[in-house]
């Protein structure tokens, strides 16, 4: 029986502690704000009162953009709200201008590299403390942490290290997909500029070490070589085409004859026998030896 009535006893505790505890927070606010009494019909005291005691009428909680004991006094420069209280801006609003005391809007948008409603977060591709620390190369085009900057997929093909701002080894350029050079010891190259900061591997030179030794002199000759053969192809090309037309100027004292023949047979001497009449040919020869 002593059991039974300490159960019952126990649960009754918890009842009346439920029920004080209700009736307390009852006494606290309306669910209407700016009201107060028991059928909560009553304007708070302070006009600026969005939450007051129920019983009292003693202001708990102000109204956007007011504070103080009594909500009396407008949020200061450079501030926003909360349901019960002002708080101050983040600070990012463009040109360092306030918010709205309101709202805690930046008016006139946000600074370089923030965004958002109350310009609060870094615009996507950027990081950091102030948000202008660019993202590195992740992978997909997506975009890094904004608080370590690290890439949470990976990063593009031939880009390394947390946050992908690192070539790949042996490797270089603005998109990390250049090769290095033979640089000495087997070393990799600068991924910013290429060169190899120990030297070249023996047999190889310029800053890359991209060139044989020796190879510079070769690659002058077969220049050199290649310009004369083109040279004598042209020079060639064109005798054989004025032998073929047949266009033969004859000078005689003052005299200028233009005849037209055609070459039916040509050796490397030149034209051995031509289609023209041979009483022609001999009257040419004969002109010429006068």
């Amino acid at each position: 029986m002593i059991y039974l009535s300490n159960i019952a006893l126990f649960y009754t505790n918890i009842v009346i502690t439920f029920l004080h505890l209700t009736e307390t927070s009852h006494s606290y606010g309306c669910s209407t704000s700016g009201f107060y009494g028991s059928n909560c019909s009553i304007p708070c005291l302070d006009v600026n009162c969005q939450y007051c005691h129920i019983e009292t009428g003693t202001c708990q909680g102000c109204k956007p953009g007011y504070q103080g004991h009594r909500c009396e006094l407008v949020c200061n420069f450079k501030s926003n709200t909360s349901k019960t209280e002002c708080v101050l801006c983040l600070g990012n609003c463009k040109d360092d201008s306030p918010c709205t005391n309101l709202t805690g809007v930046c008016a006139n948008g946000c600074k370089n590299y923030w965004t958002g409603e109350f310009c609060q977060d870094c615009t996507v591709g950027f990081h950091g403390e102030d948000c202008n620390k660019k993202c590195g190369q992740c992978v997909d085009g997506m975009p890094c942490n904004v608080s370590s900057g690290v890439c949470p997929l990976g990063c593009k093909n031939y880009w390394v290290g947390p946050m992908c701002t690192e070539c790949l080894p042996y490797k270089y350029g603005p998109n990390c997909s250049l090769d290095c050079g033979h640089c000495k010891n087997a070393r990799p190259c600068s991924g910013m500029t290429g060169k190899c900061a120990d030297g070249c591997q023996q047999g190889w030179t310029d800053d890359f070490c991209l060139t044989g030794e020796g190879m510079s002199t070769l690659n002058l000759y077969a220049i050199i070589a290649a310009l004369a053969m083109f040279v004598l192809v042209a020079i060639a090309v064109i005798f054989f085409k004025n032998v073929h037309t047949g266009s033969t100027v004859m000078v005689v004292g003052l005299i200028v004859d233009t005849v037209k023949i055609w070459c039916s047979v040509t050796t490397w001497m030149g034209c051995v026998q031509t289609d023209v009449n041979p009483d022609i040919h001999k009257t040419i020869v004969h002109n010429v030896r006068r």
